[in-house]
């Protein structure tokens, strides 16, 4: 059975959480370079997008629980309210 580009790519990513390198990827399933670059490259973007994303909304849980208001939350981050607003509810939502 072929393997599908998802499948590869979650290959891919697996194989480079593992330590391999885009070569070594390449060579072990061969792939071209350039796609198992662009499969890291985006995958090392979502993991960067993710870190950002957690450690804003760390920011706005901590500055929201010393008392601060949204508005004040929105100038000190400069973030959407609506984005504040979603944070706090899945704060305390759970």
């Amino acid at each position: 059975m072929p393997t599908t580009s998802v499948s590869k790519s979650q290959l891919i990513r697996e194989l480079y959480d593992e330590g391999l390198t885009i070569t070594e990827i390449a060579k072990q399933l061969g792939a071209h370079y350039s796609f198992v670059h662009g499969v890291v490259r985006r995958y090392e973007q979502a993991q960067q997008k993710a870190t950002k994303d957690e450690s804003k909304a760390s920011q706005i849980r901590k500055l929201h629980d010393q008392g601060k208001e949204t508005k004040e939350i929105v100038a000190i981050l400069g973030v959407t309210h609506s984005h504040v607003r979603n944070i706090i509810r899945r704060y305390y939502n759970g």
